[in-house]
């Protein structure tokens, strides 16, 4: 690592001291293939957003056909993010990230007077972040149309019309009463409803949603000498999925032996698939289930478990 650093086909952590470029594929790898399966526009937003809103910068590949062309299916992606950005560009041309560091939820960009709150995963027509230390002067949608808020006990609370979200990305400026690059970062909610039967010394930084923040650089992790734990995430409705992928954690080298992961079913648990060794490339697929809640059973591990990431997908 030099002056700046980039983190390939993942997204940098916020870094508003030092250069950085997250380099991605719109496919699964860096030249292109047949029938790849490749990123939806409202991905690529997501990855723009949190990455703007990390202060970096996106290096976005697309892999040409032998012939030289784009494949069709990548230009309408393309096209679609290129659409999104005609409308939304002031929220990413020319910001730096923050004040709220970004989340799978939101993301937040900066300029002048004004911070661009990125609304990634909204489903209702209300949001809350933690308030910043100065006034909110207005708060619109991009394209003008007023939104509700208020500040106070620490939260800033945003109120919306939800016809009016964009399911490519939503964006909310806020005129402030001072300049927006004078605020220290601030972390963002996670909204993530997760939960363990041990973390690491009880403390946030090793907490269960941390398994869940689509975040390379967090992990949950249970206490030394736990050998039997389990992690679950509520996915806040009925969802069915078909497929799970785990990255246990490199620190401390493999350590879980015996596993299952199962959704709950009434007050029950029923077991979708088990396993020995899940390591850091775990990825098994299934006969779809509907549940809402899902849960990693860690039966037998030589030390404290640790997990960088837990996806429940499709």
């Amino acid at each position: 690592m030099a002056d700046y650093y980039t983190p390939e086909q993942q997204i940098g952590a916020y870094d508003d001291q030092r250069p950085w470029e997250t380099c991605m594929t719109l496919g699964t790898q860096w030249s292109w293939k047949p029938d790849d399966k490749i990123k939806s526009a409202a991905e690529v937003i997501s990855i723009l957003a949190r990455t703007a809103g990390g202060d970096g910068n996106l290096l976005l590949n697309v892999g040409p056909m032998p012939d030289g062309r784009i494949e069709p299916r990548q230009v309408e992606v393309l096209k679609q993010v290129g659409v999104w950005l005609t409308k939304n560009r002031e929220s990413i041309y020319g910001t730096r990230g923050g004040p709220w560091k970004p989340a799978r939820a939101i993301a937040s960009t900066r300029r002048g007077k004004a911070v661009f709150v990125h609304l990634l995963r909204v489903k209702d027509d209300r949001f809350e972040l933690p308030d910043l230390p100065c006034q909110v002067m207005s708060a619109s949608f991009m394209n003008g149309r007023p939104v509700k808020f208020s500040q106070g006990e620490g939260k800033l609370h945003l109120t919306f019309d939800p016809t009016a979200i964009d399911p490519l990305g939503t964006v909310i400026r806020l005129e402030l009463d001072g300049p927006a690059m004078n605020l220290a970062p601030v972390e963002a909610p996670s909204l993530i409803k997760a939960s363990a039967s041990n973390v690491f010394r009880n403390g946030e930084r090793y907490s269960a949603d941390k398994a869940f923040d689509d975040d390379p650089h967090t992990r949950w992790a249970a206490d030394a000498g736990v050998k039997q734990a389990w992690l679950q995430v509520d996915l806040g409705e009925p969802t069915t999925f078909s497929k799970v992928a785990i990255r246990e954690s490199a620190v401390g080298g493999q350590r879980i032996q015996k596993f299952e992961v199962q959704y709950q079913d009434g007050n029950g648990w029923k077991t979708i698939l088990a396993g020995t060794v899940i390591g850091p490339n775990f990825k098994r697929e299934f006969p779809a289930v509907t549940a809402r809640v899902v849960r990693l059973n860690i039966l037998e591990a030589t030390d404290g478990p640790t997990i960088d990431e837990l996806e429940v997908l499709k």
